[in-house]
């Protein structure tokens, strides 16, 4: 499998998950709100942000409406200008945050440019358009492919254009972007069989509404499904009701849910079974049988299977090396439940 390196952070297997608050528009247009949410996350340590990029005009027509709602004129509302977006990314960068942002359309690659992230996330309904796919190519950052919703179709075209620009460090997640989620929409078992088709390290976008403890669970299941990259939304305080605050932690959570992971993450491991840790060696020592004498053993006897047995002991070989011990002559007198070692016996 592929690895991602974004500075001195290597994303893939076998390394620590990497965890990335998402932003959206859950800032309602408010500078002061936003850079609460960037502290937050910079103090709960999470490992990246990602910041919506979007020029309106150039992203929605005036008159597309959604749910009876003027899409154009509420996004436009909340908004934040590019002198803002670049003011946000200051910040981040300096509390030591990496830095992803998705840019919606053509115009804000051109601002993308001039922040310099980290990481470009692309969502999966732009993986079609490839002249900005093109640009933000250029850009010659990592690359977040958010498949959720997406076709294997969709997937592969985007991957695609992006390897024609030689783009070679991207990641692939899934989340579907219902928001909040439901369990049926979920699906963790892909994220598997989505590694094994393009060898790129892998992640969850959750959506799960953000105050069931599912929003604190999933991740971890994710993270034991195969997941590299953890993607979570976040508000500064859900009681507000701004927008995407559904699927948003709120930020006195942030703290429990990033220990909470790590805890987990430890829990989840390695598949190796050969590399044991010192608590498990001390538990093997602990706990392991050795071979002991049945019986008072006359030195010269010759020693049979059943003058052993197997008991916990400060003393005696292991019982894999029991046939070591058979058919050899005592060298010394050994008593009933004493340790066999080697040098009490001998070879004939």
């Amino acid at each position: 499998m592929r690895f991602i390196k974004i500075e001195d952070r290597i994303i893939g297997d076998g390394e620590k998950a990497f965890l990335m608050a998402e932003m959206s528009w859950i800032h309602n247009g408010d500078m002061k709100i936003a850079k609460e949410i960037v502290k937050k996350v910079a103090e709960s340590k999470f490992d990246a942000i990602n910041f919506h990029l979007t020029h309106i005009p150039s992203y929605v027509t005036e008159d597309h409406t959604v749910d009876g709602v003027n899409k154009y004129k509420y996004l436009d509302k909340i908004n934040l200008t590019p002198e803002e977006n670049m003011e946000l990314v200051k910040l981040a960068k300096s509390l030591g945050l990496f830095v992803s942002v998705m840019c919606n359309d053509l115009t804000s690659v051109t601002l993308a440019q001039k922040i310099e992230p980290h990481i470009v996330s692309v969502h999966s309904t732009t993986f079609l358009e490839e002249e900005l796919l093109m640009k933000i190519a250029s850009l010659m950052k990592p690359v977040f492919l958010m498949v959720g919703g997406a076709t294997l179709g969709e997937i592969e075209r985007g991957i695609s254009i992006l390897g024609k620009y030689r783009v070679e460090d991207y990641a692939l997640i899934d989340g579907f972007h219902s928001i909040p989620a439901i369990h049926e929409n979920i699906n963790l078992e892909l994220l598997n069989t989505i590694k094994a088709l393009y060898g790129s390290p892998v992640g969850f976008a959750d959506h799960m509404y953000g105050d069931s403890i599912d929003a604190i669970i999933l991740p971890q299941l994710a993270i034991a499904k195969g997941a590299n990259i953890i993607e979570k939304h976040v508000t500064l305080d859900r009681n507000a009701k701004i927008d995407g605050y559904e699927a948003a932690l709120d930020s006195s959570k942030l703290n429990e849910f990033v220990e909470v992971f790590r805890r987990c993450e430890k829990a989840i491991g390695i598949s190796s079974i050969t590399n044991f840790t010192e608590e498990e060696l001390t538990f093997r020592e602990m706990t392991k049988k050795k071979t002991v004498a049945v019986r008072d053993i006359k030195k010269g006897e010759i020693i049979t299977y059943r003058d052993m047995c197997f008991k916990l002991s400060n003393s005696g070989i292991s019982p894999e090396f029991v046939s070591r011990v058979i058919g050899r002559r005592a060298l010394c007198g050994i008593k009933k439940d004493e340790g066999i070692t080697p040098e009490m016996y001998l070879e004939l």
